[in-house]
């Protein structure tokens, strides 16, 4: 793609959300400028081209967002997705990275095709604290080393992680304004991941409780 037509591709991105995820409008700008700024290269060279966590209630939209970025910029099969509810158990890394030289992992697996690839985790909190270690050192310094010695690079990569964390404070404060919701979920997501990971995800999106209508 030429670079202009490569820009006024990027510059439709927010208006390809818009159109179809309802009832998230306080995020969506905030979520495809992180990949604009990836598609541009500005982004810091030792990690991914962007990384994202998005909270909130079930059924709002988080992976769909995702999901609907990778498809416009990227065309399909470019996702890898994990449900990090599989990966509760104390064999989670092995599983994810391999269990021997013969074994390439679930991350090892996916990690193939054209880049750059959009890895989505979903329920970020249900998974291992070791898995968690595990995504420190993918976002920083952007690659993993599965058990074959093989190195998987996501310096050209999109990461997203979703989760329901703050679900309740969400739902509960029905009448509040959107920035003390904000406060309260975020400050939820605080108190449940380690600083060490937060400290990594640069953009984080509260997806709003959805109104009946």
């Amino acid at each position: 793609m030429a670079d202009a037509a490569r820009i006024a591709h990027l510059r439709g991105l927010d208006a390809h959300l818009r159109a179809h995820l309802r009832g998230q409008d306080h995020v969506l700008t905030r979520a495809a400028t992180v990949f604009t700024r990836g598609e541009l290269g500005l982004t810091r060279p030792d990690g991914p081209r962007g990384v994202l966590l998005a909270v909130g209630p079930t059924g709002t939209g988080k992976n769909e967002l995702v999901l609907l970025v990778a498809r416009y910029l990227f065309g399909k099969d470019r996702v890898r997705r994990f449900d990090l509810s599989e990966y509760q158990r104390t064999d989670a890394v092995e599983r994810l990275l391999g269990a021997d030289a013969s074994d390439l992992g679930a991350i090892g697996r996916a990690a193939v095709g054209d880049s750059p690839r959009v890895w989505l985790f979903d329920e970020l909190e249900k998974a291992d604290p070791k898995v968690l270690d595990l995504f420190i050192q993918m976002l920083e310094p952007g690659h993993v080393t599965l058990a074959n010695g093989e190195i998987v690079s996501l310096r050209s990569d999109y990461i997203a992680f979703t989760s329901n964390l703050g679900a309740t404070e969400s739902m509960r404060m029905a009448s509040s304004s959107p920035a003390s919701v904000e406060q309260a979920v975020l400050r939820r997501v605080a108190e449940s991941l380690r600083p060490e990971l937060l400290a990594r995800i640069p953009d984080k999106l509260v997806f709003a409780r959805l109104a009946s209508d």
